[in-house]
């Protein structure tokens, strides 16, 4: 019988950004943002995190939450996980919360420069262990790693307008278009180096 011991998991670090105001969900003024909803008595926000949470290896959570919603946010992630949780403020932009996430992290964690992180939307809870898993080898082994779906969309590239105002447009062929999603995984320092430059 052969050695049927595997390597250890590369530690993965998750940043969910949840700092969008999620205004197409709401119903009314009042009404939390789509990812602190409730789903099946659950915030929107945890039903993402549970694929993370039965990947092996995954070392950290950091969510960049509206400051409103922290406080909910630390509650939660203490009820449903006992890994190691931090929570930043949100930028304006979905990349600057990932940046403000990504530093957080750093400081809170320490993660090592071949460390993996992932970066999942709050408000996408269907993703799959299988799925984080995958991402996370092909991570490991290429530096990162995104999924993507095929487009059914009819989708233009616009030409500058001319002299008359009027854009010329190219169909772009779907065979070679995807729509890109989250999670998307990077091993750590070319992330934070990105995000920083």
């Amino acid at each position: 019988m052969g050695d049927q011991r595997r390597k250890p998991a590369i530690p993965l670090h998750l940043i969910v950004v949840a700092g969008g105001e999620g205004h197409r969900a709401r119903t009314g003024a009042d009404e939390a943002p789509k990812q602190f909803q409730l789903v099946g008595g659950r915030l929107l926000l945890l039903r993402g995190l549970d694929a993370f949470l039965a990947v092996p290896g995954t070392a950290s959570v950091t969510v960049a939450a509206p400051p409103a919603w922290q406080a909910v946010v630390r509650e939660a992630l203490a009820a449903t996980t006992a890994l190691p949780a931090a929570v930043c403020d949100g930028g304006a932009t979905r990349t600057a919360s990932t940046g403000l996430a990504a530093e957080a992290l750093l400081h809170a964690f320490d993660p090592r420069d071949d460390d993996l992180v992932a970066v999942h939307d709050a408000a996408r809870p269907w993703v799959t262990a299988e799925l984080v898993a995958r991402l996370a080898a092909a991570a490991a082994d290429h530096g990162g790693a995104v999924p993507g779906v095929e487009v059914t969309d009819t989708v233009v590239a616009l030409d500058d307008p001319g002299d008359d105002g009027a854009c010329g447009l190219r169909y772009l062929p779907r065979a070679g278009l995807r729509a890109l999603q989250t999670p998307q995984i990077f091993r750590w320092r070319p992330f934070l180096e990105a995000h920083r430059w």
